[in-house]
């Protein structure tokens, strides 16, 4: 089957920012169309990876930050 859907689409729907006739469109078009099944499918593992991604930098770049701070310190005085 043909899918005529977009990313945007799939994310809308993920998100719960379609109006009621288009996720309702978009439900019947998942439960008949493998491709598009497969597309959300994909879609929702990708979103569950960079919600697990670190928002936070690591103690190696924090230690590279502090070292080149104190070196430029070090150098205008």
């Amino acid at each position: 089957m043909e899918n005529n859907y977009t990313q945007i689409d799939i994310l809308q729907y993920i998100y719960n920012e379609l109006d009621n006739e288009k996720s309702i469109i978009i439900e019947d078009a998942l439960q008949d169309d493998v491709e598009l099944r497969e597309e959300y499918e994909q879609t929702i593992k990708v979103l569950g990876l960079l919600d697990r991604l670190s928002e936070n930098p690591s103690p190696t770049t924090i230690d590279i930050i502090v070292e080149y701070s104190t070196a430029m310190s070090r150098q205008k005085a």
